[in-house]
């Protein structure tokens, strides 16, 4: 993966991240979704102040008529023309997400990194814990744990059940090629964060790989996400070894109505870090090869 692709956030830091031993695996988190259908986020891609790309998220109803009770999540990224000769990057993502779970059904992946085309899909089957991988016309099955959300779906997993309490830190298994693993969120502080969208109150998140991929220096990332109802993702950060990589938040819709305050944030009891912060777990990653 492209060290730039990091930075349109933590949804796709999974595949670089290690299993991690857990508790006892629990039952899904209740979902209150956060986001509107639609919604769309575009961001503008930058490598230490250099423009480097822009990626769009977008959700929407899924208009499979088998899954008509299911979100359907798009992601897409492409390299702009200074990236494109020297590392021409166009992909897009897509996850189906059945509502009344919030688990995923269906999991693609297609387009160009670099000068190699990638494509890969993964097939949930939650009741029986498997995942079928079908890559390079080869397709498999391998075991999950309970409740595991896949690379994109967990972004909107994240924004629907955290409390982003400061000192919160949530667990999360997460289910990319072969093996389920682990990404750890802590919610920091609330700060003013100013894009090009707008100026924001955004809770200030760490999002923690249990060990540094191959272009992020130092394995993290820094996500803010909007304190109020709509949970924005605003600003996503990495460091990567020369440099810092950086997405930002230029538009999105639907823009607040009169009904939405854009302004209200968690209360400010939830602002200030906690004498014994919570902890979550979801489900149980196990062990196994990652080849």
């Amino acid at each position: 993966m492209p060290f730039w692709i990091f930075a349109i956030g933590f949804w796709l830091l999974t595949g670089a991240v290690t299993s991690a031993a857990l508790s006892s695996a629990q039952p899904p988190l209740p979902v209150l979704p956060t986001f509107a259908v639609p919604e769309q986020l575009s961001y503008a891609i930058s490598w230490t102040g250099i423009p480097v790309g822009e990626s769009t998220l977008a959700v929407q109803e899924s208009v499979d008529a088998e899954q008509s009770g299911a979100y359907h999540f798009v992601s897409i990224s492409r390299s702009n023309h200074i990236l494109r000769l020297l590392y021409p990057v166009k992909t897009r993502i897509d996850s189906v997400v059945e509502k009344e779970r919030f688990l995923p059904i269906r999991y693609t992946m297609t387009g160009r990194q670099g000068f190699k085309t990638r494509n890969r899909e993964l097939r949930f089957d939650q009741a029986s814990h498997q995942v079928e991988l079908v890559m390079d016309g080869v397709s498999r099955i391998y075991p999950t744990v309970e409740a595991v959300q896949d690379p994109l779906s967990v972004l909107y997993y994240y924004r629907a059940t955290a409390t982003m309490r400061a000192g919160e830190t949530v667990h999360i298994p997460v289910h990319d090629r072969k093996r389920p693993k682990e990404i750890v969120v802590t919610a920091g502080p609330v700060e003013t964060v100013k894009t090009e969208a707008g100026t924001f109150q955004a809770v200030r998140l760490n999002v923690k790989q249990e060990e540094e991929g191959l272009f992020l220096h130092d394995g993290d990332i820094t996500v803010w996400i909007t304190a109020d109802a709509r949970r924005l993702p605003v600003r996503m950060e990495g460091r990567v070894a020369i440099g810092t990589v950086t997405a930002e938040l230029t538009a999105y819709t639907p823009r607040p109505t009169s009904g939405v305050n854009p302004e209200s944030t968690l209360p400010q009891s939830d602002q200030q870090p906690h004498p014994q912060p919570e902890e979550q777990r979801v489900g149980q990653p196990g062990r196994g090869d990652d080849r």
